[in-house]
């Protein structure tokens, strides 16, 4: 099994068990973003996030961030 699969594995195992887990959705998306390179997947994970806690400063920045991404303002480092 490779790392990305485990890796979004365990964090689908998380959201199963508890599918309001802020982190653990900001997590999935990144996974979706960096390694899967699924930016659909990644932003209704984002969007879950912010709209779960729209104060959880994590969440917002890596939002911001794909968004910026996405937009072109910057690429993967």
């Amino acid at each position: 099994q490779s790392r990305s699969s485990a890796a979004s594995d365990v964090y689908k195992r998380q959201l199963v068990e508890s599918p309001k887990n802020v982190q653990a959705l900001v997590n999935f998306a990144l996974v979706h973003q960096c390694i899967n390179k699924d930016m659909l997947q990644a932003e209704m994970y984002y969007r879950r996030a912010v709209n779960i806690d729209s104060s959880n400063e994590i969440a917002i920045l890596n939002y911001r961030d794909f968004q910026r991404v996405k937009d072109g303002l910057y690429g993967y480092a």
